[in-house]
């Protein structure tokens, strides 16, 4: 019967005589094929919720994704309404070859990306998504499928317009869903790294522990402030912060800006001496730097080590009388 319709150009009739035979997989074929990408889509969302309807959205998703991407993903945000059983069985891993595609140059390829970035971000990161905390997990499929939805997640956040430079929904997405066991922090150092997103490169640095690496990453971007706010992030031993901040006090030290170091030692927080500013100044500098600059604060640390000595002192006389 189908031969005999198509024989004869009867494409729609085709159509209608799958539908009222219940061959949801014809009716969309034919429809597909004709070019009639939209109705299938509209037809697929009328379907009743079933294996093989799901199984015609993940076959032909990447078409359809690629053509109507925005109605797509509000097709698999919307929830069901009286007469439509909507989308909630669909399995967004399933559905991860077609959202590729928003990766891909082209025509209305800025549209794709918002479109993907906003399904994907519903499912990984909102309430109202697929995802529960520290679970993660899907409808019809294993944990860990959810890594290759925030791969691709991490990619489209990457290639965001940003007009600030401050990348800060990037930063704030790498921060959020760092500490998640299915996030891939190895796959975001290797995507900041290579599209030069300097700010959420060391925030994905400072998530796997390497604090160092976000500061040297700063400084060789001459981004004084941003290797402050790492440095002041850093979670290591004393010692460990202490190379940390003495790796920033020898970059700044050799702008030669005496006014500017004093400043940056004030803010270090206490992890650095006056001891250390002084001789991370060069001995042949040239710039007038006299100790006269720092003698408040050479003052101030004269009277620390003068109380400390004074505290040692006692704490070995209380040691003698509990001997004697």
């Amino acid at each position: 019967l189908y031969k005999l319709l198509e024989s004869n150009g009867l494409f729609d009739s085709t159509v209608l005589v799958a539908e009222c035979l219940g061959d949801v997989r014809k009716a969309v074929e034919t429809m597909v094929s004709r070019g009639q990408t939209e109705r299938a889509l509209e037809q697929l969302y009328r379907y009743d919720a079933t294996k093989e309807r799901d199984d015609l959205i993940y076959e032909f998703g990447p078409i359809l994704f690629r053509l109507h991407s925005q109605q797509l993903v509000e097709y698999l945000m919307a929830a069901p309404s009286s007469g439509v059983g909507g989308w909630q069985t669909v399995d967004p891993q399933r559905l991860l070859p077609a959202f590729r595609g928003a990766l891909s140059a082209g025509e209305h390829s800025e549209a794709r990306r918002a479109s993907a970035t906003e399904y994907l971000t519903h499912c990984c990161c909102s309430a109202g998504g697929n995802r529960l905390s520290r679970t993660m997990q899907l409808v019809a499929g294993e944990p860990s499928s959810w890594t290759g939805l925030m791969d691709l997640l991490t990619q489209l956040k990457a290639m965001e317009p940003d007009e600030t430079g401050e990348e800060q929904e990037l930063c704030r997405y790498i921060r959020t869903q760092g500490e998640m066991p299915h996030f891939d922090v190895t796959f975001a150092l290797r995507t900041c790294y290579s599209m030069g997103k300097t700010r959420a490169l060391t925030v994905a640095y400072g998530l796997v522990g390497q604090y160092k690496l976000a500061v040297d990453v700063a400084l060789e971007h001459d981004d004084l402030d941003l290797a402050i706010h790492n440095a002041r992030r850093c979670r290591l031993s004393n010692s460990g912060k202490r190379k940390i901040w003495l790796s920033i006090l020898n970059y700044e030290a050799k702008k030669g800006d005496m006014n500017a170091l004093l400043k940056f030692y004030q803010e270090s927080d206490g992890v650095l001496t006056i001891a250390d500013v002084l001789n991370s100044i060069p001995v042949n500098s040239s710039n007038g730097a006299t100790l006269g600059m720092f003698r408040s604060e050479i003052e101030k640390s004269l009277d620390q080590y003068e109380t400390d000595i004074h505290l040692l002192n006692m704490e070995l006389e209380q040691h003698k009388k509990t001997m004697d």
